[in-house]
């Protein structure tokens, strides 16, 4: 790697999807350092920007390591169909192979490709806190951390739910001084859900890697779901598998297009 590197007139970036999530991904390995929280905001701009949910950012300091910033420009500490696009790209690219670690602001993770060219992450560790904390208009939540912390509310029809009119409210409720993802589930049967999404610094996506594995896992604590769950979300469907006290989320992912950003001087 270069020591001091000029600063580029343009960043190339690649944008990715996963069930709809979709995020600009960006190789850092060889750029000099970046204010990444500003570049968030003006990348991920749906109007003024190339539209995203997020920024990845790949490095490889001591090991492949991905920071994702979400639209707000705070860093998140992970983000599950993030870190399948950031696997597929580091595939592709040839960077690692087989099943590999990944450094994340929620600990190492490993990734890898499944027969069917669909990827696989492991979430590490999923925390399971209140099962039944009061929110806000009658509503009960389960807490959930899948290394960011979660709230999952099942009700009996999410396409009901007044989601952006709920959704920031929970996420900034003062139990929450970090904020919180919010969760709305409905249970189709015990090994299919339905889930709509409001994230913290994003707000509505398509979908969210740990948020459906927060919800299984909150299903299937409260027994209202078992340990392998087919998840369908607006921008798709996923797979997410329970061991223990960890879990694997597998889906399909694709890159939309590639390009470059024009940097400020």
């Amino acid at each position: 790697m270069p020591a001091e590197s000029a600063r580029p007139c343009a960043l190339d970036f690649i944008k990715m999807q996963g069930s709809g999530n979709d995020f600009v991904l960006v190789d850092s390995r060889f750029l000099p350092p970046e204010d990444f929280a500003s570049l968030s905001v003006q990348m991920c701009d749906r109007h003024r920007g190339i539209g995203a949910d997020g920024l990845l950012v790949l490095d490889a300091p001591d090991g492949l390591r991905m920071q994702m910033w979400n639209p707000d420009g705070s860093l998140s500490e992970m983000c599950g169909n993030g870190l399948r696009c950031f696997a597929r790209y580091a595939l592709d690219q040839g960077i690692t192979e087989g099943d590999f670690p990944v450094e994340t602001g929620a600990g190492r993770l490993r990734a890898r490709a499944t027969d069917d060219h669909q990827i696989t992450i492991n979430l590490g560790r999923i925390t399971l806190g209140n099962l039944n904390t009061p929110l806000i208009s009658g509503l009960d939540g389960t807490e959930v951390s899948v290394g960011n912390p979660h709230v999952v509310i099942f009700v009996p029809q999410v396409d009901l739910v007044e989601l952006d009119w709920l959704g920031p409210q929970i996420e900034n409720l003062p139990r929450y001084p970090h904020r919180t993802n919010v969760h709305f589930a409905q249970v189709i049967s015990e090994t299919e859900v339905k889930v709509a999404h409001w994230e913290r610094g994003a707000g509505r996506t398509l979908a969210c890697g740990t948020g459906m594995v927060a919800t299984v896992a909150a299903g299937f604590a409260t027994g209202r779901l078992q340990s392998k769950v087919n998840v369908t979300v607006p921008g798709g469907r996923t797979v997410v598998s329970m061991e223990g006290d960890t879990a694997w989320l597998t889906g399909p992912v694709e890159y939309v297009f590639r390009g470059t950003w024009p940097m400020a001087s």
